[in-house]
């Protein structure tokens, strides 16, 4: 699981994970088919589950979405808040 995967360090992140041969889910508030197909090519297994984290219901969701894959083996906790310069 890679949360905040769609942006940032999550999306390369996801991808080095992909390219080594695991099975990412990506997890993040927002949908990007565009990288989810990418990133499919690379591993087949990939799978996006939609997850606004401040939801505790919907974290619930991402990981039984994500149990329903395969025994989850690891975690990059990447997503958090945006904070404005200045």
């Amino acid at each position: 699981m890679v949360s905040g995967s769609l942006a940032g360090i999550g999306a390369p992140i996801s991808q080095r994970l992909a390219a080594q041969g695991a099975i990412p889910v990506i997890i993040d508030r927002g949908s990007a088919p565009a990288f989810l197909d990418d990133l499919q090519r690379t591993q087949p297994g990939a799978h996006h589950a939609a997850a606004d984290l401040t939801d505790e219901d919907a974290c619930r969701k991402a990981v039984s979405e994500t149990a329903d894959i395969g025994p989850i083996r690891g975690l990059v906790n990447n997503a958090g808040p945006t904070m404005a310069s200045g």
